[in-house]
């Protein structure tokens, strides 16, 4: 069967999306934002027939309409701070219509009239007109304290002879008319400041960021940096430098710049960060489950259903204002820490009007327009969701095992299995389907909007709608999964075959922000939608079987709702101020109907697979059982909150002042996880037992199938599915004269872990001589300290010196505290808990350098030490069998050196718009592993007794020991030209209990560029950007070192060696270019 992939697919799964999976957000999208928009709804004016004779000389807009009513009997509605930004002028209507009058109004002031019997409701549309100098625009500004780079609150704005009071951000907003304008900023204990000259163009939106500079008693001067954006390098760094923890991070600036999709791709660029299959990040060493997930300030869960780790590919790259990687941390901040604290926010509540429209697409150089085999894809998939030929007796959400069970049409046996009653309720859909990719398609459409209200009280209005789907042809080579022997080259691969990966992500938010000088409030809702769906197909040589082909169709569906209230209240003018947040998500994570088998085939004539879509087989298998299908769920309801309480007081210490603040919180969450896995063997093929795939699992040719489960669904009767932690903290902000910033404290959090370790129940449940195994239980304390210490010392105003300590904890993913067996193809066998593992603590130590010469400029050096005791990863068993365990401990400490520098200090005019950026990481690393012996005693009493081994020095899971990232940008109106440039260095991929059979990565040396144009008057931009020019590939490999006697080997030693080491699995991405067009009105 052969289908084409192409535009009517596109449109129509749009369509469908805006029908059904987002109705909802669809009505919402016009209520929160478009119905402010209402007043626009224009009537026909023109027909407004009351005669006007009217002649006035310099007088106001709102004026004229109070005369217009008065003439014409009709009454008109305005914000006069709005109307009264246009500047004065003479009025000449003679013998005319008020309708005539209102279009012309509509022409010259881009007047918007909405006409309700015989009331006018009037606003501004903000636009460009012809002579823009006749509109009026805005002045956004923010006012931060230079030193702490905390919001002044309260000051006082005036700007002609109107005044206004920041907000408790330190924010204003005011309309005014084009043209240059002074302010003046005053504030108790500040010096008044007045600032000349900020220009304001008609129809859009400046903005400037104040800074008050402290000294003994008084302000001495006011620095005023217009056009600095919320979401750009400069206001990135400025954080960073006034931050109390050590952080890096990168803005929405620098992502676009380069050809990112998704914050996978992008937390690859920030210092010391590396990520595996873009997907899941390393922190200084330490891998994905070492490294704390916030989606604006919530604990993000684990979004895969058998480890601690987080997909950030699921987030789209132009949803995120900036991501900031805290690699210390202070009481307020979650325990949960380990390399970093990665912190995703998205946007935030507008400042100005905006609304923005992106589409583009991309191609890839062994993908598009070329077959592409997979299962089904149809208008479902486009949207994100699996396509219901996947579902199991009719439905795909099943919440569990014995949920199957009841539903009738399965007949148990054992104590874990069951069968089919009628073979025809299991489908048959491993049928192959070829397709011919257009370029992928991406798409977003953004708008925001600013209410002003009385009394310098705002209301900030924002959506956004993000759409992309992905098509990638990987060719692939692999040892894994039985497959030995070498291939046509001589390598060590006996697999060889192609990978074709189809991915959409559908993606949604809408907030809105309420914001006055003592209050701030925001609500916002998320979701997040992707569908992942691998096919790899290829022949190779198996250790059992002989000659095969491998059938591996590994599909996700991952979707994940996020609802967020916010508030600040400043409740006096000292400074006390109170904040809190409540957060509920959901996560729903399916892996339905995966197919996987290796089977004998004909290979002759066109009976190849490959070469067709269907080939004849005969007796497949996994691992020595049937064919397999797979069903698999994780879903978890979580609540998280917090309550923060900052006070602050000063005092003088033999005359050396000390600016402080108190802060003290309560923070917890509450989760409520579930997950199962179901398998399904299959045994087809008829009498004859050779048959063509298409026919040979129709039910009417299976001789057997059968539900098995490897392991329990999570909860089991009896069983916990609930976590409540509690977390509560005392921190103090200490500044002492203008050099000294102390920021420490400590808090306590509280979580029982030992109730859920099904695990450790399972394994001694049916153990008749264990009567007691409390000892192990209390291997895990419910309550732990978490003290922590920050010290920033200032040599000069842009020169910082840094010390941190803190302590720290991670702990295993409650899904790992479980008894659970499965099939996991990336690991090439199957992957269980059996085990107990306990948390890991960490104690962290930093020192760091940082200068920051001007605005978006930096230069740091940084030095790490981490003390791991039971460090976490998945070790393999040999026989490829893959578990969690615990390492008895390591060490990780390295150096990090960071640059960014522009070359406008130059004069040059070729040279003004050139910076350059980099960064370096080297790790050093030590790890002893360690096994558990259990030992029962003659009363009952199991105990537990550490085997230890000696020390290896390697990174831990996915670290590397060198990182590099460098590249450029170059800005030459209306051009901007960027290059970037990632290398990571071999790196452990899978540890072995039996050194020989470790697995490490070669990862992609990846080298990107991207052109980008601004058109149509700066409000479009059209970017092409191309990845991956060095056709660069990654390899996954058994290290041969030990053939020549090696027990430590070198680094270099480790490095893959052509036609030595064994290729557990290789993919080749190819090239892709894309090409997006953004319109901004």
């Amino acid at each position: 069967m052969f289908q084409s992939s192409d535009a009517v697919a596109h449109a129509t799964a749009i369509t469908t999306l805006c029908l059904q999976k987002w109705r909802r957000l669809i009505l919402i999208l016009p209520v929160l934002i478009f119905s402010s928009l209402a007043l626009q709804a224009q009537e026909d004016i023109t027909k407004l027939s009351n005669p006007v004779n009217l002649e006035q000389k310099k007088i106001t807009v709102a004026s004229l309409l109070d005369m217009l009513g008065q003439q014409t009997g009709y009454s008109f509605f305005y914000d006069k701070d709005e109307l009264n930004a246009f500047k004065n002028r003479d009025w000449s209507f003679r013998e005319t219509t008020l309708g005539k009058v209102l279009h012309s109004l509509q022409s010259s002031h881009n007047m918007v009239f909405k006409l309700s019997g015989k009331n006018i409701a009037v606003r501004v549309e903000r636009r460009l007109a012809a002579d823009s100098t006749l509109l009026p625009g805005r002045l956004a500004g923010t006012i931060l304290d230079a030193e702490t780079g905390e919001p002044v609150n309260g000051a006082t704005v005036q700007i002609g002879t109107k005044n206004l009071i920041s907000n408790i951000d330190g924010e204003f907003l005011i309309n005014l008319p084009a043209g240059k304008h002074s302010v003046q900023v005053s504030f108790v204990g500040y010096e008044a400041k007045k600032i000349a000259e900020i220009q304001i163009h008609g129809g859009a939106t400046s903005s400037a960021e104040i800074l008050l500079n402290r000294l003994k008693g008084n302000l001495s001067t006011v620095t005023v940096r217009t056009s600095i954006k919320k979401d750009g390098v400069n206001a990135l760094l400025l954080k960073q430098k006034n931050n109390a923890a050590i952080s890096d991070g990168i803005s929405a600036e620098q992502i676009g710049r380069t050809p990112d999709k998704n914050i996978g791709e992008v937390l690859r660029r920030v210092s010391g960060l590396s990520t595996m299959d873009n997907k899941y990040v390393v922190v200084r060493g330490l891998s994905e489950r070492y490294n704390g997930a916030m989606l604006n300030g919530q604990t993000l869960p684990s979004t895969e259903l058998n480890r601690k780790n987080f997909n950030y590919e699921m987030i789209p790259a132009n949803m995120v204002e900036n991501v900031i990687v805290n690699k210390s941390i202070t009481p307020d901040m979650s325990a949960e820490f380990g390399g970093g604290l990665v912190q995703v926010n998205t946007r935030s509540v507008p400042t100005s009007d905006f609304f923005s429209v992106t589409g583009g697409m991309s191609v890839n150089e062994k993908t598009t327009g070329k077959v592409f085999l997979s299962q089904l894809l149809d208008n479902r998939s486009y949207l994100g969701l699996i396509t219901e030929d996947r579902n199991l007796l009719g439905k795909a959400k099943w919440s569990g095992y014995r949920a199957l069970i009841k539903d009738g049409r399965l007949e148990p046996f054992g104590d874990e299995g069951a069968k089919f009653k009628n073979k025809n309720d299991l489908t048959n859909n491993w049928r192959l389907y070829k397709y011919r990719p257009l370029p992928s398609v991406n798409m977003q459409v953004s708008g925001g909007r600013v209410l002003a209200l009385e009394k310098n009280r705002s209301l900030g209005l924002m959506a956004s709608v993000s759409y992309r789907n992905n098509w990638q042809t990987q060719d692939v080579r692999m040892g894994r999964d039985g497959y030995g022997g070498k291939d046509s080259t001589g390598d060590n691969a006996g697999f060889a075959g192609t990978r074709y990966g189809f991915t959409s992500n559908l993606s949604g938010i809408v907030l809105a922000g309420y914001s006055s000088p003592h209050t701030k409030l925001s609500i916002q809702s998320l979701y997040l939608g992707m569908l992942d769906q691998q096919f790899t197909l290829g022949l190779g040589f198996r250790d059992n079987t002989g000659r095969s082909v491998g059938y591996f169709d590994i599909t996700q569906q991952t979707s994940m709702w996020q609802h967020q209230l916010k508030g600040e209240h400043l409740l006096n003018r000292k400074g006390l101020k109170l904040s809190y947040a409540g957060s509920y998500l959901f996560l729903d994570k399916e892996k339905p109907d995966n197919h996987i088998f290796n089977a004998n085939y004909i290979g002759t004539g066109k009976d190849i697979p490959g070469k067709d879509a269907d080939f004849t087989i005969s007796a497949p298998e996994v691992r020595g059982g049937n064919a397999l299908r797979t069903w698999n769920r994780a879903y978890e309801k979580n609540l998280s909150w917090n309550t923060d309480l900052t006070v602050p007081f000063n005092f003088k210490l033999f005359s050396l002042p000390f600016v402080n603040s108190f802060k003290t919180g309560y923070a917890g969450w509450h989760k409520d996880r579930h997950f199962f896995i179901v398998n399904v063997n299959s045994i087809g093929g008829g009498p004859k037992g050779e048959m063509p795939l298409t026919e040979y699992f129709e039910p009417q040719n299976l001789t057997g199938a059968g539900i098995s489960r490897w392991g329990d669904e999570f909860p089991g009767k009896g069983q916990p599915g609930k976590t409540i932690l509690h977390a509560g903290y005392m921190m103090i902000d200490q500044k002492i004269s203008k050099k000294l910033r102390l920021v420490y404290g400590l808090r306590g959090e509280y979580l029982n872990l030992n109730y859920v370790n099904v695990a450790l129940q399972k394994r001694f449940e049916k153990e008749s001589k264990v009567l007691d195994y409390s000892e192990l239980y209390n291997r895990e304390p419910n309550l732990n300290w978490f003290p922590s210490l920050n010290l920033t010392y200032s040599l000069t105003k842009s020169i910082n010196l840094r010390f941190a300590y803190a302590k720290s904890i991670v702990r295993p993913d409650v899904r790992e505290m479980s008894y659970f067996k499965e099939y996991d193809f990336e690991l090439g066998g199957s992957y269980g808990a059996n085990d107990q593992v306990v948390s890991t603590k960490i104690h962290h130590y930093d020192l760091r350098f940082e200068w920051y010469p001007s605005a978006g400029e930096l230069i740091s050096v940084s030095y790490f030490y981490k003390k791991l005791l039971y460090p976490m990863e998945i070790f393999d068993l040999i026989n490829h069998e893959f578990e969690l365990r615990n390492d008895k401990d390591a060490v990780n400490q390295g150096i990090e050196i960071e640059f960014r520098k522009s070359f406008a200090f130059t004069g040059v005019k070729a040279l003004k718009g050139l910076t350059l950026f980099g960064n370096f990481t080297r790790l050093f690393s030590k790890v002893r592993r360690m096994g558990n012996a259990y030992v029962i005693g003659a009363d009952g009493r199991i105990s537990l007794t550490e085997v230890v081994a000696e020390s290896e020095n390697r990174p831990q899971t996915g670290a590397s020991n060198f990182i590099y990232n460098a590249g450029l940008y170059y800005d030459i109106s209306p051009l901007s030209f960027s290059a970037t440039w990632n290398y990571i260095t071999n790196r452990t991929f899978r540890p072995s209990s039996t050194n020989a059979y470790s697995l490490f990565e070669q990862p992609v040396q990846s080298l990107d560029a991207q052109v980008s144009c601004k058109m149509l008057k700066k409000r479009g931009l059209l970017k092409l950007s191309l990845s991956n020019l060095l056709n660069s590939y990654y390899i996954v490999y058994m290290n041969n070192y030990l053939e020549d006697g090696y027990k430590n080997p070198s680094t270099k030693e480790l490095l893959y060696q052509r036609g030595r080491d064994q290729i557990d699995y290789e993919a080749k991405p190819g090239r892709s270019a894309s090409l997006t067009f953004t319109y901004n009105l």
